[in-house]
């Protein structure tokens, strides 16, 4: 196998001697915690890029290799891990123009994603990273209650995340909202995963750095600079064991 290559995320900061030295850590804790969301948004697009990019290849290729001249081509076996789940229209005011994503048509798409899934071996509750596009698709009400319950029963969903690094993502000059269904052999709740055992999974993450304050040193204006950084590796394992969904 070919070695991981880390990757370093750093956000740096400055900081005046009296504030880096006080008493409280009020300061410094003001002053951590907003470029600690900075550095978690960073790993974010990092991490959710990687996952996405071999669905993402495999379902372009695809979609080249298809003969244009057919009136309906049957999809490559590759597609099936980049299925399309189009975005709601909201109904308009002025043109009355309906929902046109359904509760039903999500459904589908749902299952025959982890359809993909569990015929690769991945058959534990999975994981869904979704767009705000696609997240709103899951939060449609149905009669007086919503139906996302109902569509993560459906199709054996236990967790679920919106990741705004989804959102529009700029493919070949196209923005594009994804939307990724992350196969499991084991059964991981809701934000547990840090806990669970990464041997058996098709993603998981090496962390060499975890996320920790850094003292550069002072600079020429008598003032600290500090950083939060860390350093990590996706390791996206088996690629049958990530679905992604796109607009």
């Amino acid at each position: 196998m070919r070695p991981l290559r880390l990757k370093t995320k750093t956000v740096t900061f400055l900081m005046t001697l009296g504030q880096a030295t006080a008493t409280t850590p009020d300061a410094l804790l003001a002053a951590v915690i907003p470029r600690a969301v900075e550095l978690a948004a960073l790993f974010d697009n990092s991490v959710l890029a990687a996952v996405r990019k071999q669905a993402v290849a495999a379902g372009r290729a695809a979609a080249a290799a298809a003969p244009v001249a057919a009136p309906a081509p049957a999809p490559a076996p590759e597609s099936a891990w980049y299925p399309k789940l189009a975005a709601p229209v909201v109904a308009n005011a002025a043109t009355k123009k309906e929902r046109t994503t359904t509760f039903g048509t999500i459904l589908e798409a749902l299952i025959k994603g982890r359809q993909v899934l569990e015929d690769n071996g991945y058959r534990s509750p999975s994981c869904i990273i979704a767009s705000t596009a696609h997240f709103t698709d899951l939060s449609q009400w149905a009669g007086i209650r919503p139906a996302t319950e109902a569509l993560l029963t459906g199709h054996i969903v236990n967790s679920l995340i919106r990741a705004s690094q989804l959102d529009r993502v700029d493919v070949s000059g196209t923005g594009t909202s994804f939307m990724i269904m992350l196969g499991r052999q084991q059964a991981i709740a809701q934000g547990a995963a840090a806990t669970a055992s990464p041997g058996e999974e098709p993603v998981d993450l090496a962390i060499s750095v975890p996320p920790s304050l850094e003292v550069v040193g002072e600079n020429a204006n008598g003032l600290i600079e500090l950083a939060v950084r860390m350093s990590f590796a996706t390791r996206v394992k088996d690629a049958r064991g990530v679905v992604v969904f796109h607009t």
